[in-house]
C-alpha cells in the first residue's frame, strides 16, 4: 500500500443537469435511455448544490464564501466531467460539460482501469473497457455507496492491501453526489470528507433515472487552501494515496 499523504486541496462545483424535455430521447437496442452529446440537449437545473462552490482544504469540505467573480486569483481549471444515471444501464460519463459538449467527446459507460501492480486497485474513468472493479472486499461499504451492482464485479478478496479506488477526481465527486438524495446533498456533502479521509456510509442513494451532474474541479494556490494540478494528478494516479482502501 502506498503511503497516504494529505489530500491536495481544490475548489469544485457540482451542478444538476437534465435532458431537455422537448428533445427526442435516445435509447439503446433494449430500450434503455442514453444521454446524448448534442449541444442544447442538456441544461442546468436548480436543486442539489447547483451554483454553489466548495473548498476541499485537505482536511474537510466546506462551502466556499466566494462568488464566481471573486474566485481566488491564480485558480486554474483542472478537469470537468459530466455524469448521468440510467436505470437498467448505470452511469454514463462524458469528459467535459454536458451542456456544451465538444464533437470529439462521446458519452461512455463508467468503467475502470485495473492496476495489477498496485494492489489490484481500480481507476475510475470512461476511457477503458473494464465495466467493474478489479476486486472488492466485504468490508468496503463505499462499493455499494458509490456504485450500482453492475460495477461491483465478482472477485471478492480478503486482503486489506487489495481493492483500493483511485482515478478521475471529478468522477469520484459525481459518484458521491449520486450517493446522496438530491434534497439532502447540501446538508450531507461536507460529511463525505473530513479529517482528511473520504467517508463511507450505508444510506439511501440519489441514483434517480435521468439525473445528471456536471462536476468542475479547479486547482488554486496553496495560499488559498489549494495546491497544484500536478498534486491532484498524483492523487488520481494513486501515487500519494487512494480515495478508498
Amino acid at each position: 500500500m502506498n503511503h497516504q499523504q494529505a489530500m491536495p486541496g481544490f475548489i469544485f462545483r457540482i451542478n444538476e443537469v437534465r435532458e431537455h424535455p422537448n428533445v427526442q430521447p435516445a435509447v439503446d437496442m433494449n430500450g434503455n435511455w442514453e444521454p446524448t452529446a448534442t449541444p442544447g440537449y442538456n441544461y442546468v437545473v436548480s436543486g442539489g448544490v447547483t451554483n454553489l462552490w466548495w473548498l476541499c482544504d485537505g482536511n474537510r469540505i466546506r462551502p466556499s464564501p466566494l462568488a464566481e467573480h471573486k474566485l481566488p486569483p491564480g485558480m486554474v481549471h483542472y478537469k470537468t466531467y459530466s455524469l448521468f444515471y440510467s436505470d437498467g444501464r448505470g452511469f454514463w460519463v462524458l469528459r467535459g460539460d454536458a451542456t456544451n459538449p465538444t464533437h470529439d467527446e462521446p458519452w461512455l459507460p463508467l468503467c475502470f482501469d485495473h492496476d495489477e501492480n498496485d494492489g489490484f486497485s481500480s481507476f475510475l474513468t470512461n476511457a477503458r473497457s473494464e465495466p467493474a472493479l478489479r476486486c472488492r472486499r466485504t468490508d468496503q461499504t463505499w462499493v455499494k455507496m458509490l456504485l450500482p451492482d453492475v460495477n461491483h464485479g465478482s472477485v471478492v478478496v480478503e486482503s486489506r492491501q487489495q481493492g483500493a479506488l483511485k482515478g478521475e477526481l471529478p468522477i469520484l465527486l459525481g459518484l458521491l453526489a449520486f450517493s446522496i438524495p438530491i434534497e439532502s446533498l447540501q446538508q450531507y456533502l461536507p460529511s463525505m470528507f473530513h479529517s482528511g479521509t473520504w467517508q463511507q456510509y450505508d444510506m439511501a442513494n440519489g441514483r434517480n433515472h435521468k439525473r445528471g451532474v456536471i462536476v468542475e474541479v479547479y486547482a488554486c494556490p496553496t495560499s488559498n487552501g489549494g495546491t497544484t494540478a500536478e498534486a491532484l494528478k498524483d492523487r488520481e494516479d494513486g501515487l500519494t494515496g487512494k480515495y478508498y482502501y
